[in-house]
């Protein structure tokens, strides 16, 4: 097949959607809406009862008339059973925060709360303050333990970052003053991509 853009259009019923999902996550995407000014879609249509009636939906025709290739819905399986997007993941720190969400362990920052302190040149601190919310905006008990911190750690009772750019004016010169740790950004965006709570630079 030559090179085009990939579109999946997905019927309405439920199961169809359920089946669709998988595809989703080693396919490139979908859209609900299918223009006549597509040029090179792909599209595909659920055609396991038969051809005929489903061809007649809205969607197949339009996909028709923008020359789309009509597929039926055994090629998505055939693709999913051919193709494992495992080789291809990055490894280290996105391979285990997927691993870690599939056997449903605390999240990285789960525990953690975070104040960026000052200015930020190489980020915006609106975009670093985005970073630990889905983790750490997560009411806790007062004993909290971080679970991703090596077990001999410091740091492993520590609920509270103060996070300051390195570059900026402000130096503190203890690490840390009882629970809360002083760190630079550095650290948090290090701390995501290997998807593992690092020691704090001293």
């Amino acid at each position: 097949m030559e090179e085009m853009k990939l579109v999946l259009l997905e019927s309405q019923t439920t199961r169809d959607r359920l089946l669709l999902q998988p595809c989703l996550a080693v396919l490139y995407g979908k859209q609900r809406h299918l223009s006549r000014r597509q040029q090179h879609p792909w599209s595909w249509r659920d055609c396991s009862v038969s051809d005929e009636p489903v061809l007649r939906t809205m969607k197949c025709m339009m996909g028709i008339l923008a020359g789309c290739w009509t597929l039926q819905f055994a090629w998505a399986k055939a693709y999913l059973q051919s193709c494992n997007q495992e080789p291809y993941e990055i490894p280290r720190g996105p391979h285990t925060a997927r691993l870690n969400k599939q056997q449903m362990l605390p999240q990285l920052l789960d525990g953690c709360h975070f104040y960026f302190l000052g200015c930020f040149k190489e980020h915006r601190k609106e975009d670093l303050t985005e970073l630990p919310k889905p983790d750490s905006d997560i009411t806790q008990t007062i004993n909290t333990v971080a679970y991703h911190v090596e077990a001999d750690s410091d740091q492993r009772f520590c609920t509270q970052y103060i996070v300051y750019d390195t570059a900026s004016k402000y130096h503190h010169e203890r690490v840390h003053q009882g629970k809360a740790w002083f760190a630079p950004y550095s650290w948090i965006i290090e701390c995501i991509t290997s998807f593992q709570i690092l020691p704090v630079p001293h």
